[in-house]
């Protein structure tokens, strides 16, 4: 059995995911803020995201992009490759599924989730710090079928990926994930506001998703440092929200819940990434404004 059995199979089913909107990353930021609400009676899902410190090594070109995203297209980026989606790139229009991997029902779906989404409200900035920063407020109608859509390309994700590497897992794991897929998953759950992750996994998988969550050894090399400390954020974002955990019956549930004011908040920093305010100098003058004013107005009610 591998380092690392389950997490890497479900890490490339996560990744899988998305990868269809998949494009190169087009610019760099120093943190980011993804937050989440769904309006459960209207099945709208909510997403607020905020870029600090936006930085690129090709000033010309993210300036495009950025210019595009102020104007309300729909580019995204969370966190880095391949979450990544230009959904109004008029030189590179989407294909969903280009390669006709996907079920024909599925691929429907997909484009229709695609379709769906739409940017209520978007901008660029300049915070107190005098660094660039963005934010777009983005409404996704029908959440529900968007989980279900992103659920079915995991679940092919996962076989697939055990069929390249099922060595990587243990024996009763490899079979839980397959049942799981080939039963169509879910592997996340709306619930209260929030969303549920779902897991199938042995006692060793769950032991070994946990060492994986542990701190690595100390990096050699200031480019591995880095790349550790990226990673560590990486983890400490996505767990902050982290709510419940539970292990039944062989299935790990994670529970993501909002808070207090109905937002559920993922933030990341990303160490190696150094902002050196070229891009903001490609873009001119920008509004002055706090980062907490920003925050306010993004995830306030309309």
């Amino acid at each position: 059995m591998g380092a690392t059995p389950t997490i890497a199979t479900v890490k490339v089913a996560g990744l899988a995911g998305f990868a269809t909107l998949a494009a190169c990353t087009p610019f760099r930021f120093e943190a980011q803020e993804v937050s989440l609400r769904h309006q459960a009676e209207r099945d709208l899902l909510e997403v607020g995201i905020l870029y600090e410190g936006l930085h690129d090594e090709d000033e010309e070109q993210a300036a495009s992009v950025l210019s595009r995203l102020a104007m309300g297209e729909r580019v995204f980026v969370i966190y880095d490759w391949p979450f990544v989606a230009d959904l109004d790139d008029e030189d590179e229009p989407l294909e969903v599924d280009p390669d006709g991997k996907l079920p024909e029902e599925l691929r429907r779906r997909l484009k229709a989730v695609v379709e769906s989404v739409h940017v209520t409200g978007a901008g660029l900035f300049q915070d107190e710090a005098g660094h660039l920063g963005a934010w777009q407020r983005v409404v996704l109608p029908r959440a529900s079928e968007a989980f279900a859509a992103i659920d079915g390309l995991i679940s092919l994700a996962v076989i697939e990926s055990l069929e390249d590497d099922g060595e990587d897992c243990d024996e009763r794991t490899s079979g839980l994930l397959r049942a799981h897929a080939e039963g169509g998953g879910p592997w996340l759950r709306l619930v209260d506001g929030g969303f549920e992750v779902c897991v199938p996994l042995s006692r060793p998988g769950a032991a070994d998703l946990l060492r994986t969550l542990m701190p690595s050894e100390p990096a050699d090399e200031e480019s591995e440092l880095m790349e550790r400390a990226d990673e560590a954020h990486l983890a400490a974002g996505l767990l902050a929200p982290l709510t419940e955990i539970e292990f039944a019956d062989e299935l790990l549930v994670l529970r993501f819940l909002p808070d207090e004011s109905g937002w559920l908040r993922f933030r990341f920093r990303r160490p190696s990434w150094t902002y050196d305010g070229l891009l903001a100098e490609e873009l001119g003058p920008l509004p002055e404004r706090r980062l907490d004013a920003v925050r306010g107005d993004l995830l306030g009610d309309d």
